[in-house]
């Protein structure tokens, strides 16, 4: 299965990096009841902010080398989280 990494820029058809210490969300294959999305931002060394569901996690950008982890610690998707911890994660 071919992992996908997606960053979501604040511009309508712009894939953009957050800066460092803006927040990444997390979503795994909800078809995988063995992947976590909390257990993959454990495994590819990001700090956990917040995980609602076991599909989605919220990690903090500390490097630029973290969203090629998430994706190869299982990540199904990784997107700019800027803005959702405002909505009470």
């Amino acid at each position: 299965m071919a992992q996908v990494l997606l960053l979501a820029g604040a511009t309508a058809g712009a894939a953009i990096l957050p800066k460092p210490g803006q927040p990444l969300i997390v979503i795994t294959n909800p078809l995988r009841p063995d992947l976590a999305a909390a257990d993959v931002v454990a495994r590819a060394g990001g700090l956990l902010l917040g995980a609602r569901w076991r599909t989605f996690a919220v990690t903090d950008f500390t490097d630029q080398g973290l969203t090629l982890r998430l994706s190869q610690a299982g990540a199904l998707v990784v997107l700019d989280g800027a803005g959702v911890l405002a909505c009470g994660l």
